[in-house]
């Protein structure tokens, strides 16, 4: 699955981590990289906090330059910071993300004494909880949260994976999971029929059948959730997601679906 990296690209909407080492801004102290990937400068550049109080920075993202951004569906984000604390003390970090105005923090993690990465993921946006939207991903700011307790603790890195689907499927429901085009004409004496043609394997055998009120269904197994509480919720959704191949999910819809794309369909959805 094709992925691309975000990295920091100017001050967000906080700058409150309050010491700076090596860089003239706090942003450039965590935005490491070797032009393609994240490479972390381990001691040269960072941001500390030592207070015993959450300090937290925000960044605005952008690819790097002469790098793909994303596109298509966005199948999810994971934020990725590298840490350490100068002490085996209790310190915390926790990595964050503001998107739709509103910003929504990761569990939180303890630190030790050498470089870690650790990565928190969002399958959905947080704020609206359905699939990320590429206007979403390009106004995207991420950021750390650090609580010192007294004992120094520093971010050399931070930035954002982001996968997602480059592929793009016809809109024609029996098309994406049979390989049969279907076309609307009228037959004999005005009656309207669809005229279909099997184009998989490189065949074209055209016949037509009359038209039904009912939509084709799908021919790849999948699972329809059980609703929880009165009617499906976004629960249910993300359960679905968890529980179908990605590609059988962009077969049947022709795209990452949302929510309510997927809540439209749901009755549609034929169980194993």
């Amino acid at each position: 699955m094709p992925t691309v990296f975000y990295f920091p690209s100017a001050a967000g909407d906080e700058t409150n981590i309050p010491t700076l080492v090596g860089a003239a801004t706090n942003w450039e102290a965590v935005d490491d990289n070797d032009g393609t990937n994240p490479l972390s400068d381990g001691n040269t550049t960072r941001i500390e906090n030592a207070t015993a109080s959450w300090t937290r920075d925000l960044y605005q993202t952008a690819p790097l330059s002469g790098q793909p951004s994303a596109q298509g569906a966005i199948v999810g984000i994971d934020v990725f910071a590298t840490f350490k604390s100068s002490s085996s003390a209790s310190n915390r970090v926790k990595a964050c993300v503001k998107t739709n105005s509103v910003v929504t923090e990761g569990a939180t993690i303890g630190t030790t004494t050498s470089w870690a990465e650790v990565g928190w993921q969002w399958l959905l946006n947080p704020t609206t909880g359905l699939a990320w939207t590429l206007a979403e991903i390009e106004a995207l700011q991420i950021g750390i949260n650090i609580l010192g307790n007294g004992v120094t603790t520093g971010v050399t890195l931070i930035y954002v994976r982001i996968e997602y689907v480059g592929v793009t499927y016809p809109t024609d429901t029996l098309l994406r999971v049979s390989g049969i085009v279907r076309t609307f004409w009228a037959g004999i004496g005005g009656q309207g029929v669809y005229q279909t043609q099997l184009v998989e394997g490189g065949l074209s055998t055209t016949y037509v059948s009359p038209i039904s009120s009912r939509e084709v269904q799908g021919v790849i197994p999948r699972t329809t959730p059980t609703p929880a509480g009165a009617g499906f919720q976004p629960a249910d959704y993300e359960k679905w997601l968890i529980a179908n191949d990605l590609d059988v999910i962009l077969k049947f819809f022709g795209h990452f679906p949302s929510y309510q794309d997927w809540l439209n369909n749901v009755w549609r959805l034929p169980s194993k």
